[in-house]
């Protein structure tokens, strides 16, 4: 079974036994491939990202998570506000984190609540935009919202993988 049909699979089953399902994204400035290491990677994704999602949800409730790494597209329009120029292209291509997050729809009001991500969490995620003494890099935004379709997030995330997912 390949990671599509994994993740498809699994987060379809989920959802079908009434866990509420989010879509992750949460972005870096991370250039180099060096230094976006899977370990390191892995590292922020469970130790940092993980464990402020899991303080919000009771023990022992599960959490489902997996995630992949991608390096942006190499052309990206940059907005101008200036009508009459063609529009200017950044080369900047930054790692970031793509996944899902899964918990029993009784915790979803713990991620999501009010058409929204959940306060506490928001907040205790803003302060990965600054650098921490034990983070190993900041998260300027980041995303979460529930699921519709499970494939269609699949398909996205998956379209170019840098680096092998991580079942957790």
């Amino acid at each position: 079974m390949d990671a599509h049909e994994q993740l498809t699979t699994l987060y379809r089953e989920l959802q079908k036994q009434g866990h509420a399902v989010f879509a992750v994204t949460l972005s870096t400035f991370i250039k180099s491939a060096s230094f976006a290491s899977p370990a390191r990677m892995q590292h922020m994704w469970d130790q940092h990202f993980i464990r402020r999602v899991r303080r919000r949800i009771p023990e022992p409730s599960p959490l489902h998570h997996d995630f992949v790494i991608e390096l942006s597209p190499p052309l990206m329009p940059v907005i101008t506000q200036e009508e009459d120029r063609v529009p200017a292209y950044s080369t900047e291509r930054y790692f970031h984190y793509h996944g899902f997050l899964a918990v029993q729809a009784r915790h979803a009001n713990r991620i999501w609540t009010k058409g929204q991500l959940n306060k506490q969490l928001f907040d205790s995620l803003v302060s990965f935009k600054s650098a921490g003494k034990y983070r190993p890099f900041r998260i300027p935004s980041f995303d979460i919202s529930p699921i519709k379709s499970v494939e269609a997030w699949t398909a996205y995330i998956l379209k170019e993988v840098t680096t092998a997912l991580s079942f957790a």
